[in-house]
C-alpha cells in the first residue's frame, strides 16, 4: 500500500478557488480494470467539448446548486436536465490553457456531506458518473510518466465525511471502485481511514465490509461459474437463477428527496445495504424517485413491495407524482442538515412577540427547522428564560392552530440574554460563547449556521452590527441578517443606514425585509404573468389602460399616531410596499425565475423599472387626512399635514408601459380593509356601436388581502331575455380552492420570508440599489410636502376617501368605476380557523350601563361575536339598535339570565359591568346558576379587591373562574380601547386573553392589557392607578390656581400653556383635556368660559379613598394622593368655606413675581410633583406584592398605563424603563433619570410652594410631594425625638445609633421598670398580626 499523502488535495471542492498542483492533459475516462495505468504527461491546452463547462464563465446551474448545498434544486435540476449530471466543470490555470481541475456534479456532491437522495438523482440521471474519474498528477509532478487511475466520486466521498448510506450507494453503483486506487496510490478504504470526520470509523468499516463481501462474492461466482460450465459440459441447464448484470444498469433504490430524520435515516440505510446485498446476488431494483410525494404509500423506503423495477437505472422521472409538502421540498437542503441559532434581538418588543416568534414557531410546528434549533432573545430589559416565555406564550397561543404542547417545547428552545443596549459588546460576547459551547455539544455537525434578526429601530442598527460583526458570527457556517423598515425617512438617511450595515455585512448576508413580498398574491405575479400564455400578451400598453394598486385600513392610527406622523402614508405604504408590487407587476421577464440564481435575476429586472420611474411631483398628487387624526393623544403637533391618505400617479418610460399610468391609492380610516391590485384593460373594440348599452371594460383583479383571490371581471350576457352585457368574474380564490378541505393553510408573510432567508433565497428581499432608486423617486416630493406645508383633503372616517379622488382616478388617468358591479365574496373560512356558529358569541357583557354598551360595542367592532345582557329589555335594544346604527352586525342580546348564558360558545365568558358592592354579588348569582365548570366570569368595575378574592373563592368550589379586572379610560376609553388590568386564575386569563388583547387600546403596537396576577391584584393595581389619577388632577388644579390668583393669567392664556405643555415632558391625556376645559366658552350665557361658572365641589367615589387607607395599612407614604383626598373633603364644604372666607383672612394680595421666570418653575414643580405621585402609587403596588405573593411586573403596570387610561402619560416610557432596568427599585425617585430630574427641578419646586403660601393660596398636593421627595432624600429626620416621646409616655422602647437591640429609659423617678424589652416587642408584634378574633390579619 502507498504511503499517506495530505488529505488537502481534493480541497478545491470545498473552495473553488483553491486548486491541486497542475495536472496533465485529463482525458474523461480510463480503463479501470488494472489499479494503474500509464500515460505520457504533457501539457496541451485544453479544448473543451460539449460536455464540458469553464468554472469561470460559469457553471451549470445543477453544479452550482450542489455548490450551495441547495439539496432540492440539484435533485430537480438532476430530473429535468440530466445532461448537466454528465456534464464536466474545469477550471483553467494562470495560463488561460491549461486544465486545474475538472469534476462532474457527482464529485462535488460526495465532497459536500450529501444526503442520499441527491446521490441516488445524479445517479439516475447520469449512471457513469460513479466510474468517472478526475486525474491528478502524481504527488504534483508534472513531469512524471505515471497517472493513476485519478479520483472516484468514492474517494471524495471517503475523504470528506459522506454518510455511510453515500458510501453504500457508491460501492453499489460501482462496486470495482473499492479496488481502484487514487493518483496517489490509495483506496478508498485507506483515504477514509486519513479522514478527520467523526463518521471515520463507519465509513472504514462499510468498506471493509463491502470489499470482504465482494471477494466473497467473486469466489461464489467463479464456483458457480464452473458449475455452469460443468453443467453446460454436460448438456443440462442451469434454472432458477438470474445472470448477473452491471449494477450500474439495474439497481433503482426507491429514494425520498432532500435530508433525513432518525427514521427515514434507519429507513435509506436499510435500503441502501439492501442494494449492496442486491449487487451480490445479482437482482435489479427498483428505480428512484427523485420526489416526495404526499402520498403515505410513498413515505417509506423501507418497503420495495408493488413497486416498477425496469431493468435500468431511470434517466428521467415519473412526473405522475403528487406536488411535494413544504417540508419534503426543503428536507434536502444543505442548511437542513447544518445546526442553526437564531438570535433575536429587539426580544422584548412588539415586532418580535407579534411576528417574528410566532413565525419561528410556525417553522417549528410544520417541521421546516433543524431539530436542534434553539433561539436566543437579546434586549435591554431585565427578564429571565422563563420571562420572556410567559410573555411570548399568549401571541404565540393566539398565532394560529397550534396545540399548547408545542408552543411549550417550541418556548423550550428560547432562551434570553440581556445587554445593556443593543451594542454591548461584553454581553454579545458572552452570547457568543453560549453559541459556541451548544455547537460545540454537536461534533457530528460540521456547520452551524446563525441567523440574526433585527427586530430593532433603525437608530440602533450600526451599534448591533458591530457587536455582532466583532463577537457572535458563525466560525462555521453562514451567518444570516434580516433587517425590518423602516430603511431611512429619505435618500440621505437610506444612504446613512446601508453605508453603517455595509461596513459590517456584504449584501449576500442582508436580508431586508417588505413583507408585502411575501403575501401570497405579491409573490404570485411571476408565475401568473410568465406561466401563462395569455396574459403575457396582453400585458402592454397596447390593452392596458391603468393599473391601480390599492391599500385600504378600515382604522386609522389612534393610539400610534405618534409614530405615524413621523413618517406618514407615502413613507410607510406607498414607497415601499406598493412600489414593490409595481415592480413586479411591470417588469420585463427574468432570466430565471425560480431556484438558486433567481433572486438576482428578478431583483435586476425590478431595478430596470425603478430606473425607468422619473420622481413623482406634486400635481401627480392628491393628499388627504380623516377628520380626527390630530386628536389623538400620541401626536404632539396638532396642526399636523401628514397625509393619512395619498393616490398618486407614477409612470414607467419603457416600451411596454410608456403612456400607461399606475395608480397608487392608499388610505386609514377607510370604508373597508383591502389591498388589491386592479388592471384595468382598454375598451372593447367597436362595443359601443354593436352594444345599445355601455359594455364595460374587462378588468384583472388581484386581491392581497384579505382572502386571497384572483378574478377577471368578465363581460356576460343578462340572464333572462336581456342581451346587455353585464360583469361577472372568473375567479380563482385561494381558500376555497386549495385549503378549504386541507389539512394545512396558507402560511402568512413573515413565516414565507424567513423560511427564504434560512435557504438562501433573495428574490422577496430589497437589495440596496432597489432602495436607493425608491427613495430617489420619493424624496423630492416628501420634502415639498414637508417644506411647503402642503394641506391635505379632509375626509371623513369609514368613506372612501377625499371627494376629489374619484375625479382624480377618473379624469386625469381614464379609470372608469363600474358601479353596477358587486364582487361575490365567498367569505371562505381556513382549515386553522373554524367558522363562527351562527348565533353563538364568544363573549357576554352583563350591564349595560356607559361602561357596558361601549365595551361591548368596542368588542363587537373588532369581530367578536358579543351578547349583551340586562334585566332591562329596553336597554338590551337599545345597545343592538346603536351597534346596527354603526354598522355592527356580530351583536345580540337578551335581558333572561338562562337565554343570556345560553348564547354563549363553551366555556362561557362573561364581563359583568354594573354597580360595584351588592349588586355584582346578585349578578354573579343570577348567571352562575346557569353556568359549569370551566366558565370565567370576570368583574369589570372598580371593587374592593377583597370582594374579588372572596367571589372567586365561592365560584371555585363549583369549578367557575372568576376575574377581578380593572378596566381605566372612561366612556371614551371603553368603546375605542381601555387600559385593562384583569387579575384571577391564570388558566382563566388564557382563556380571555385574545379578546382582551383585540379590545384593548393599543401604543406603538402594543396591546394596554397584561396578566396582573393572582386574583385580587387586578383591582389592586386599578385602585391604585385611581390613586395616581386623584393625585395628578389636584396638582394640576393647583398648578391652575396659581396661574389664574397668583400670575392673574387669562383662560386663553392658561389654556395656551397647557397646550405648549402637552407638546413636551409633560404630555399627559389630563395636561390635554385641561387646555381644552380652559378654552371652552359657556354656551348658556354666551359670555366667559365654561369652567368659571362649575361649582368648586369636587366628587368622590371611594378608589382614592381606598387607596390611601391601604397606603396606612401597609405602611406606604402617599401624601400627594393623602392630599388630593382631604382636598376633595375640603372642597364639599362649600357653605362653611364660604362663611370662613369672611372669617378667616389670608395676605392683602399676592405676591409680585416674574410671570415669565415663574410660568418656567410652574412646568419643572408639576413635572416634579407627579413623579413623587407615582412613586407613592408604584410603591404601594410593590410592598403589597410582596406581601401577598402576586408577584407583579411594575414595568408591566407602566406600559399598559400608556394608553387608554386617564393617566396615560410621555412620563410612563420613562417609569417602564426604570423598572425594566430594575424591577427591584426601591423607589422610583432613585432611579438615575428621575433622580437627576428631581434635582434639577428642586429649586423652582421650592419657589413655586414658597411664593403660593406667601399669596395665601393653598397647594396641598405641591407641597406634599415636596416634602416627600426632602423627607425621602434625607440621611437624618427628627424621627429620634418622635420616637422618644412614644417611648417617654408609652414605654414603646426605641433603637440606638450605635448598638443594637430595643432600649428603654425611665425617664423620670415615676416612670417603672417595664420589663424585659425585647420580650415585650414580641408581643407587641404578634398582636399586629391578629385581629380581635386572634385570627391572622390578611
Amino acid at each position: 500500500m502507498a504511503a499517506p499523502y495530505d488529505l488537502g488535495n481534493y480541497s478545491f471542492l470545498a473552495d473553488p478557488s483553491s486548486s491541486p498542483p497542475e495536472s496533465s492533459d485529463p482525458s474523461a475516462r480510463q480503463d479501470h480494470s488494472t489499479t494503474t495505468t500509464s500515460a505520457t504527461s504533457t501539457t496541451v491546452a485544453h479544448r473543451p467539448t460539449a460536455r464540458e463547462v469553464n468554472y469561470e464563465t460559469g457553471p451549470t446551474a445543477l453544479y452550482r446548486a450542489i455548490e450551495n448545498r441547495e439539496w432540492t434544486s440539484a435533485i430537480g435540476r438532476a430530473r429535468h436536465c440530466p445532461s448537466e449530471a454528465g456534464t464536466w466543470v474545469y477550471r483553467l490555470g494562470g495560463d488561460g490553457e491549461t486544465v486545474r481541475w475538472k469534476v462532474l456534479p457527482l464529485h462535488q456532491a460526495c465532497a459536500r456531506e450529501p444526503p442520499p437522495s441527491v446521490i441516488y438523482a445524479l445517479l439516475a440521471a447520469h449512471p457513469d458518473a460513479a466510474s468517472s474519474y478526475h486525474p491528478l498528477p502524481t504527488n504534483g509532478d508534472s513531469s512524471s510518466s505515471s497517472i493513476t487511475a485519478g479520483a472516484l466520486p468514492l474517494h471524495y466521498a471517503a475523504q470528506w465525511g459522506a454518510s455511510v448510506e453515500v458510501v453504500r450507494i457508491l460501492l453499489a453503483a460501482y462496486p470495482h471502485g473499492m479496488f481502484v486506487r487514487d493518483n496517489r496510490g490509495l483506496l478508498a478504504e485507506d483515504i477514509a481511514k486519513l479522514s478527520k470526520y467523526p463518521n471515520r470509523d463507519a465509513v472504514v468499516q462499510t468498506l471493509e465490509e463491502g470489499r470482504l463481501e465482494y471477494e466473497a462474492e467473486e469466489k461464489r461466482l467463479e464456483a458457480e461459474s464452473s458449475r455452469h460450465d460443468d453443467a453446460a459440459a454436460s448438456g443440462t441447464e442451469m434454472i432458477g437463477e438470474e445472470m448477473m448484470v452491471p449494477l450500474n444498469a439495474s439497481f433503482n433504490e426507491d429514494a425520498r428527496v432532500g435530508g433525513v430524520d432518525d427514521e427515514e435515516q434507519e429507513q435509506e440505510s436499510s435500503g441502501a445495504a439492501a442494494a449492496v446485498a442486491s449487487f451480490q446476488r445479482g437482482i435489479s431494483m427498483p428505480r428512484v424517485r427523485s420526489r416526495m410525494t404526499m402520498h403515505d404509500s410513498m413515505m417509506s423506503t423501507g418497503s420495495q413491495s408493488g413497486r416498477s423495477t425496469p431493468s435500468e437505472f431511470s434517466r428521467t422521472m415519473s412526473m405522475d407524482e403528487a406536488d411535494p409538502t413544504t417540508e419534503q421540498l426543503v428536507l434536502g437542503e444543505g442548511w437542513r442538515e447544518a445546526g442553526l441559532i437564531v438570535v433575536v434581538v429587539g426580544a422584548s418588543g412588539d415586532l418580535a412577540k407579534k411576528k417574528t416568534y410566532p413565525s419561528l414557531l410556525n417553522l417549528y410546528d410544520d417541521n421546516l427547522l433543524p431539530d436542534d434549533v434553539i433561539i436566543w432573545g437579546f434586549a435591554r430589559s431585565a427578564l429571565s428564560h422563563e420571562d420572556l416565555r410567559g410573555r411570548l406564550k399568549p401571541y404565540l397561543l393566539k398565532s394560529g392552530d397550534h396545540d399548547e404542547s408545542v408552543v411549550d417545547e417550541f418556548l423550550s428552545r428560547c432562551y434570553y440574554k440581556r445587554g445593556s443596549s443593543y451594542g454591548d459588546l461584553d454581553a454579545f460576547a458572552e452570547l457568543s460563547k453560549g453559541m459556541d459551547k451548544y455547537e460545540a455539544s454537536f461534533p457530528n455537525r460540521h456547520e452551524h449556521n446563525r441567523l440574526f434578526y433585527l427586530a430593532i429601530p433603525p437608530n440602533v442598527f450600526a451599534q448591533t452590527g458591530i457587536a455582532i460583526k466583532k463577537t457572535s458570527m458563525a466560525p462555521r457556517g453562514w451567518s444570516r441578517v434580516i433587517v425590518e423598515k423602516p430603511f431611512g425617512r429619505d435618500l440621505a438617511s437610506c444612504e446613512e443606514l446601508l453605508g453603517l450595515l455595509s461596513e459590517q455585512f456584504d449584501e449576500s448576508q442582508m436580508f431586508r425585509i417588505d413583507h408585502y413580498l411575501g403575501k401570497e398574491m405579491v409573490s404570485n405575479l411571476i408565475v401568473l404573468r410568465f406561466g401563462n400564455l395569455w396574459f403575457e400578451r396582453l400585458w402592454n400598453r397596447n390593452d392596458v389602460q391603468c393599473v391601480m394598486i390599492t391599500f385600504k385600513e378600515s382604522f386609522g392610527c389612534d393610539g400610534r399616531g405618534g409614530y405615524f406622523d413621523q413618517f406618514g402614508i407615502i413613507r410607510d405604504v406607498v414607497q415601499n410596499h406598493l412600489l414593490q408590487v409595481l415592480t413586479l407587476l411591470a417588469m420585463e421577464p427574468p432570466i430565471k425565475a425560480d431556484g438558486p440564481e433567481a433572486g438576482e435575476k428578478i431583483r435586476d429586472a425590478k431595478v430596470a423599472v425603478l430606473k425607468s420611474i422619473p420622481p413623482i411631483t406634486l400635481d401627480e398628487c392628491l393628499l388627504g387626512q380623516y377628520e380626527g387624526y390630530a386628536d389623538d393623544p400620541t401626536i404632539e403637533n396638532k396642526d399636523t399635514n401628514t397625509p393619512t391618505f395619498v393616490c398618486m400617479r407614477a409612470f414607467v418610460h419603457t416600451p411596454r408601459w410608456a403612456g400607461v399610468p399606475f395608480i397608487f391609492k392608499a388610505g386609514k380610516a377607510l370604508n373597508e380593509r383591502r389591498a388589491e391590485v386592479r388592471i384595468q384593460f382598454r375598451d372593447a373594440p367597436a362595443a359601443d356601436f354593436m352594444f345599445d348599452t355601455r359594455c364595460p371594460r374587462n378588468e384583472l383583479v388581484l386581491r392581497i388581502q384579505p382572502s386571497e383571490s384572483i378574478y377577471i371581471k368578465t363581460n356576460v350576457k343578462s340572464p333572462g331575455f336581456q342581451s346587455d352585457p353585464i360583469q361577472g368574474e372568473l375567479e380563482v380564490n385561494y381558500d376555497k380552492r386549495f385549503y378549504e378541505s386541507a389539512s394545512e393553510s396558507n402560511p402568512d408573510a413573515y413565516t414565507r420570508l424567513i423560511l427564504d432567508v434560512l435557504r438562501g433565497r433573495s428574490a422577496a428581499f430589497v437589495r440596496d440599489d432597489e432602495l436607493k432608486r425608491a427613495w430617489e423617486i420619493f424624496t423630492p416630493l416628501l420634502h415639498q410636502i414637508e417644506r411647503d406645508n402642503v394641506r391635505p383633503h379632509i375626509y371623513k372616517r369609514g368613506s372612501r376617501g377625499p371627494t376629489a379622488a374619484d375625479a382624480f382616478i377618473n379624469a386625469r388617468s381614464g379609470y372608469i368605476r363600474n358601479s353596477d358591479y358587486t364582487y361575490y365574496d365567498h367569505k371562505p373560512s381556513r382549515k386553522s380557523k373554524p367558522k363562527k356558529k351562527a348565533g353563538v358569541s364568544e363573549i357576554g357583557v352583563w350591564g349595560m350601563a356607559v361602561m357596558g354598551q361601549n365595551f361591548a360595542l368596542n368588542m363587537a367592532s373588532k369581530g367578536l361575536m358579543v351578547c349583551v345582557g340586562n334585566r332591562s329589555p329596553s336597554k338590551v335594544q337599545r345597545v343592538i339598535h346603536r351597534a346596527k346604527k354603526e354598522g355592527i352586525h356580530t351583536l345580540t342580546g337578551s335581558s333572561d339570565a338562562a337565554d343570556f348564558i345560553k348564547r354563549l360558545s363553551k366555556p362561557r365568558k362573561v364581563v359583568i359591568l354594573v354597580m360595584a358592592g351588592k349588586p355584582v354579588d346578585e349578578t354573579i348569582a343570577k348567571l352562575s346558576e346557569h353556568m359549569e365548570a370551566g366558565d370565567v366570569i370576570i368583574g369589570g368595575g372598580n371593587e374592593w379587591y377583597t370582594n374579588s378574592i372572596r367571589r372567586s373563592m365561592s365560584l371555585a368550589s363549583r369549578g367557575i373562574l372568576f376575574m377581578g379586572m380593572g378596566m381605566s379610560g372612561g366612556e371614551e376609553g371603553a368603546r375605542n380601547g381601555p387600559s385593562l388590568m384583569p387579575g384571577g386564575p391564570k388558566e382563566a386569563y388564557d382563556l380571555v386573553s385574545d379578546i382582551l388583547i383585540s379590545c384593548a387600546a393599543e401604543v406603538n403596537g402594543s396591546p394596554c392589557v397584561s396578566y396582573i396576577g393572582p386574583i385580587g391584584s387586578g383591582n389592586y393595581v386599578k385602585m391604585v392607578h385611581n390613586g395616581i389619577e386623584y393625585g395628578d388632577m389636584q396638582l394640576i388644579a393647583e398648578i391652575y390656581d396659581i396661574m389664574k390668583h397668583v400670575l392673574c393669567m387669562s383662560n386663553e392664556e392658561m389654556a395656551a400653556v397647557f397646550e405648549d405643555w402637552n407638546r413636551g415632558v409633560l404630555a399627559s391625556y389630563l395636561i390635554e383635556i385641561t387646555a381644552k376645559i380652559l378654552a371652552r366658552k359657556d354656551d348658556v350665557t354666551g359670555a366667559g368660559y365654561l369652567v368659571d361658572y362649575i361649582l368648586d365641589k369636587t366628587g368622590s367615589k371611594g378608589t382614592g379613598r381606598w387607596a390611601v387607607q391601604e397606603s396606612a395599612e401597609q405602611n406606604v407614604a402617599s401624601p400627594t394622593i393623602a392630599a388630593s383626598l382631604d382636598s376633595r373633603y375640603i372642597s364639599s364644604q362649600k357653605d362653611e368655606r364660604t362663611v370662613a372666607s369672611k372669617v378667616l383672612k389670608g395676605p392683602a394680595a399676592p405676591q409680585k413675581v416674574n410671570k415669565k421666570e415663574m410660568l418656567g418653575c410652574l412646568g419643572k414643580a408639576l413635572y416634579a410633583s407627579k413623579i413623587c405621585s407615582y412613586a407613592q402609587g408604584f410603591n404601594l403596588v410593590k410592598d403589597t406584592s410582596d406581601a401577598m405573593s402576586w408577584d407583579i411586573n411594575l414595568s408591566e403596570c407602566a406600559r399598559i398605563w400608556k394608553g387608554g387610561c386617564i393617566i396615560r402619560a410621555k412620563l410612563l416610557g420613562k417609569i417602564q424603563s426604570a423598572y425594566l432596568a430594575n424591577p427591584d427599585l426601591p423607589n422610583l425617585m432613585v432611579d438615575p433619570t428621575f433622580a437627576a430630574i428631581l434635582v434639577e427641578c428642586a429649586e423652582s419646586w421650592r419657589k413655586i410652594v414658597i411664593t403660593s403660601m406667601n399669596s395665601g393660596i393653598s397647594c396641598p398636593a405641591l407641597a406634599s410631594s415636596l416634602n416627600y421627595f426632602d423627607s425621602y432624600r434625607r440621611d437624618r429626620l427628627p424621627a429620634n425625638l418622635t420616637q422618644a416621646q412614644r417611648d417617654f409616655f408609652g414605654g414603646h422602647s426605641f433603637q440606638r445609633i450605635d448598638r443594637e437591640g430595643n432600649y428603654h429609659v425611665a425617664w423620670t423617678d415615676t416612670h417603672k421598670d417595664i420589663g424585659d424589652v425585647n420580650e415585650r416587642k414580641l408581643g407587641e408584634q404578634l398582636a399586629a398580626n391578629l385581629n380581635l378574633d386572634g385570627v391572622p390579619a390578611q
